[in-house]
């Protein structure tokens, strides 16, 4: 208070020697103000209510998405990282994205519901999927090197579930290579602090 105190009259003081006196109540609000403003900032009930962690081109992820989808990972007993998480995040913002390139006739989309899932696995059924091929000859190798998997069936017996089992391992490779492209080329600026 000494302080607000000693500043109205040093204002007080400079602007009388100049003749301005009626600038005085001006000053001494001004005054008020800028004593009082601080009081209020440095209030200790402040609450951080969420911010961002991660920016993914014009997209980001606020650290109550995180918190869910780590809850959720939780809940279905899944033993992964906040970081490992996070990374998962960005590759469905990432895939979203894309797949918003190619599906026009969505304007809009709800970016945690079955609208945004449907959208990604339609772009990677489209753009991943179809352009996947097992042949003939690997699905006899994996056969020969699992063979005691199948319990005595012959080859023609189990080949739907071999191609399914291949087609799965080769989706999850084209899968991560695509989306190792699409992070060259986005911009992409991670903030989480590690606690």
């Amino acid at each position: 208070m000494r302080a607000l105190e000693k500043c109205i009259s040093v204002l007080g003081m400079r602007f009388k020697r100049r003749g301005q006196g009626k600038i005085k109540p001006i000053l001494i609000v001004l005054c008020l103000i800028s004593a009082i403003i601080p009081s209020f900032m440095n209030d200790s009930s402040a609450e951080l209510i969420d911010r961002v962690v991660a920016v993914i081109n014009r997209e980001v992820i606020l650290y109550s998405e995180l918190q869910e989808a780590v809850e959720h990972a939780k809940d279905t007993g899944e033993e992964k990282s906040e970081r490992e998480i996070l990374e998962e995040l960005i590759d469905r913002t990432l895939l979203l994205e894309q797949a918003m390139k190619f599906q026009v006739e969505i304007e809009t989309y709800n970016r945690d519901g079955r609208e945004a899932r449907k959208v990604i696995d339609d772009y990677i059924n489209r753009r991943i999927k179809a352009f996947i091929h097992v042949p003939f000859d690997e699905i006899d190798r994996y056969y020969i090197s699992h063979k005691d998997e199948f319990g005595g069936r012959n080859v023609y017996e189990v080949w739907d579930k071999i191609e399914n089992r291949l087609r799965i391992e080769q989706l999850k490779a084209k899968l991560d290579e695509h989306i190792s492209l699409l992070k060259k080329e986005a911009s992409i600026r991670i903030q989480l602090e590690n606690k």
